[in-house]
């Protein structure tokens, strides 16, 4: 019941600052493959300008973060951001991790990498998740929250 009370928040916070702007918005659950909490269990994407911009929401920050999107393939692109230093602050398990993000939209799934600082020969935390792509008509119901 929690969980479903934390995604609500996610999902009114993250709509909050989505525009009418015609734009894709993806809202991604995460599975970590390691032990590691710097895994976002829960990621939202937006992609507008067709395509060629991009912010995302990881719920570390409670706001909007810009990100450096590439296009990888026909169906997959690459999203790449790090966290702001004032977000450093209040997490102390952070040390200015970058996250990079491969969503692919033909089988709306999206795997997660997180550089960190970690001990020599420590392999990078890693999640997958499956996403689910957050229409329109959704967004301005999601508005009244």
């Amino acid at each position: 019941m929690v969980e479903i009370a934390k995604w609500f928040v996610f999902l009114a916070t993250f709509m909050a600052w989505t525009t009418a702007e015609a734009s894709e918005t993806y809202l991604c659950r995460i599975v970590p493959l390691s032990k590691s909490s710097l895994v976002p269990s829960q990621v939202a994407m937006e992609l507008f300008d067709g395509r060629k911009s991009a912010r995302v929401w990881d719920g570390s920050e409670g706001v909007a973060v810009p990100v450096e999107l590439e296009k990888r393939s026909e169906n997959s692109y690459l999203l790449d951001w790090t966290v702001r230093p004032a977000v450093l602050e209040k997490m102390p398990g952070m040390a200015g991790e970058r996250f990079q993000v491969i969503l692919n939209l033909q089988n709306l799934k999206v795997s997660v990498l997180v550089l960190s600082r970690l001990e020599m020969g420590t392999l990078s935390p890693r999640g997958v998740g499956r996403c689910s792509m957050i229409r329109e008509a959704e967004k301005l119901s999601q508005r009244d929250f």
